[in-house]
């Protein structure tokens, strides 16, 4: 399994591919029986299926058929609503800083309770740690005005939370950013709760209402020394 494949180009890409060789001589494995995958977020199109199929196959020295590429498929809003109507909204609330201030609760099961509340109007039926209510409470975002305009601005990119706060400020009942801020906090709260029913029987397993990525990205400090004094300060 060979990660991030698009950094493998020229040099690299030729290191990788002789380690590869190397390593099919060292096992006495033939192309049948070493199996080989790469995966990349940022390599390759639709539109040149078969460059990509040549590169793979000059890396790995193994041939890949057209079957062999793996793609991302990408519901559209549109998509996923399905045949949900919008029929509930976030009514304005004195005490709507309070509710969506997490620290004001003194669990996460709180508020998320608290949260539940104040977007439906109503309290969490059943258990908390039961998955009875998820699939329904996924259904009633789905009918949220509030979700469904965080999906539209959203549209599938990462957008800058300033950005988001800004578009939706004039369509939710909070008197500054920092209230829309807390109930777009709320929001995200339900929905990592939320659960929906795989397939279409309703018998199905449960998945995450949403599938989110998130990649944390660090780099490591380089030609840093710490000098030997009592108080230590880095220096490059």
């Amino acid at each position: 399994m060979v990660d991030e494949l698009h950094a493998f180009d020229g040099a690299q890409g030729t290191d990788l591919a002789c380690l590869i060789r190397r390593l099919r001589v060292r096992l006495e494995a033939s192309r049948d029986r070493l199996i080989c995958a790469g995966t990349s977020a940022t390599l390759g199109e639709e539109t040149n299926e078969a460059e990509l199929l040549a590169y793979v196959s000059r890396i790995f020295d193994q041939l890949f058929e057209p079957g062999a590429i793996v793609g991302e498929v990408r519901q559209s809003i549109d998509a996923f609503l399905g045949d949900a109507v919008i029929s509930r909204h976030l009514h304005a609330a004195d005490d709507l800083p309070a509710r969506v201030e997490p620290t004001r609760h003194a669990t996460a099961e709180a508020y998320v309770r608290a949260q539940h509340e104040l977007f439906f109007g109503a309290p969490i039926e059943g258990e908390f740690a039961s998955d009875a209510w998820r699939p329904a409470l996924g259904d009633r975002l789905r009918e949220h005005s509030t979700f469904v305009n965080l999906l539209r601005v959203l549209d599938g990119r990462p957008t800058p939370m300033s950005d988001i706060v800004g578009r939706l400020r004039h369509s939710l009942p909070a008197a500054n950013d920092r209230e829309v801020l807390g109930v777009l906090n709320g929001l995200c709260a339900l929905i990592s709760v939320a659960r929906r029913r795989e397939g279409t029987g309703g018998g199905g397993a449960l998945r995450p209402f949403l599938q989110v990525g998130l990649h944390l990205w660090v780099r490591e400090p380089r030609r840093e020394v710490g000098g030997q004094r009592r108080h230590p300060e880095a220096s490059t």
